[in-house]
């Protein structure tokens, strides 16, 4: 048994090519065996290496996303890390789609880059097509005497559709399902490999053993963060039409207050006359103290999960906004002269998804002259109201995070000018520029 198991171990970390040599004979060790049976099956270890060569190189192995999970500011950062993975081995991967602003499988509409900038996506990786190039693919290998489309499914959360590949552990946050994939595909390589991705989430590459990546969890995320920040931009078109409407409606300067209204039993007026007050307190802070000269007083637009429009709302937001003062709150901030996209600059477009307008207010907020949001940092309790108000997730980090986008913006974002909570004193705005980062 020990020499089985050691054999077996020997072959996976061959084809992965993760380890040197005298970690191998450590394991073997260690497991009770001797030097000497590393190098027992040396053709064994030479046709693994050569499969895995031609995995590589002969350009036969394509990624397709059966189905993706969370929002934008979840799906940026599983998009740049299937990139990244895709880049590592070489393999084409199938552009996907969108719906209800969540990417999706082949057959929808939408596709990415009609919201996002194609040309900077393939500066990065070259091989990254369309679903009709994908399609065209599969019809021509089937079309090749000798040639077959293999499929091998990856699955990373426990779910029915994917009891045919091999499930992993997500809530350990751990992937062995992709190593066994690749270990099938090497045993294909003259033929069009097919890896189809299940359930695909931004954490579900942690803890990945795979060759050219980095081993650290941290690093593999830090790579992705880089890969994002570089080439996934807004579609330029995108930008233009904003940039048109702000100036057919005379706005030369704007700002945001953020307000992602998803928490359960909220107080929608409460909420409401607080984010008045945040926004009295970042003009206040606009003036110059030391001279008379004060900076124009900007066009205050709310970016919202609420909406007078229920179409454009996400699902836990319509449901908590039920039978509520929710569209009280929106009356007030609007009659305050707050601005909504959906409802003024945008109000003629018909747009096919949701993400257009998210994209939009997010390009919004990036050029905003003032920015305003509620993260984690804002848990302490003299901004309780952030707590109260907002659902603390990560797509106000996504907002603060691309006003740092020289790319996107066109204006200086210093400290003061993105705040991570909603300031309610002239005090408040500085410390809350303040607030460390550790505390996200």
């Amino acid at each position: 048994m020990t020499t089985f198991c050691a054999g077996g171990m020997i072959v996976l970390l061959s084809l992965l090519g993760l380890w040197r040599m005298e970690t191998l004979v450590g394991i073997v060790m260690k497991m009770g065996g001797t030097p000497d049976m590393v190098f027992d099956s040396q053709q064994q270890q030479q046709q693994l290496q050569r499969q895995q060569y031609l995995l590589r190189h002969n350009g036969n192995l394509w990624f397709y996303v059966d189905s993706w999970h969370e929002g934008i500011a979840g799906w940026r950062p599983s998009l740049s890390q299937m990139l990244l993975l895709s880049k590592t081995f070489n393999a084409t991967l199938v552009e996907p789609t969108i719906t209800q602003s969540r990417l999706g499988r082949c057959g929808n509409k939408v596709v990415l880059s009609d919201v996002l900038n194609r040309t900077l996506i393939t500066d990065y990786h070259s091989k990254f097509v369309t679903c009709q190039e994908y399609l065209q693919a599969i019809e021509q290998s089937t079309k090749n005497n000798g040639t077959v489309v293999v499929y091998v499914d990856v699955c990373w959360d426990k779910e029915p559709r994917c009891k045919n590949g091999v499930v992993s552990d997500h809530s350990k946050r751990h992937s062995p399902s992709l190593l066994t994939a690749l270990q099938a595909a090497a045993h294909h390589p003259q033929d069009m490999i097919v890896l189809r991705f299940h359930n695909v989430w931004q954490n579900s590459m942690s803890n990945l053993n795979i060759p050219g990546l980095p081993t650290d969890t941290n690093d593999i995320i830090t790579a992705a963060k880089q890969v994002a920040k570089q080439h996934l931009h807004f579609n330029r078109n995108l930008v233009r039409t904003l940039e048109s409407k702000l100036e057919q409606h005379n706005i030369v300067n704007h700002a945001v207050i953020h307000w992602r209204a998803e928490q359960v039993h909220a107080s929608y007026m409460e909420c409401a006359n607080a984010i008045v007050r945040a926004r009295d307190v970042m003009i206040q802070s606009m003036t110059n103290k030391t001279t008379t000269t004060t900076t124009t007083t900007p066009t205050f637009f709310l970016m919202s999960s609420l909406s007078s429009n229920d179409q454009l709302m996400w699902n836990g937001a319509r449901r908590n906004a039920a039978n509520t003062s929710a569209p009280q709150a929106l009356e007030l901030l609007h009659t305050k002269g707050f601005m909504k996209l959906d409802e003024t600059l945008l109000v003629d477009e018909d747009y096919e998804d949701s993400i257009f307008y998210v994209a939009m207010d997010l390009i919004l907020a990036s050029k905003a002259q003032m920015f305003a949001t509620c993260t984690a940092r804002c848990r302490w309790p003299k901004y309780h109201l952030c707590k109260r108000c907002n659902w603390i997730g990560n797509f106000a980090h996504l907002a603060l995070e691309l006003r740092t986008d020289t790319t996107t913006t066109t204006t200086t974002t210093s400290a003061t000018g993105s705040l991570p909570c909603w300031p309610q004193t002239a005090k408040q705005v500085k410390a809350i520029a303040k607030i460390p980062k550790e505390h996200l």
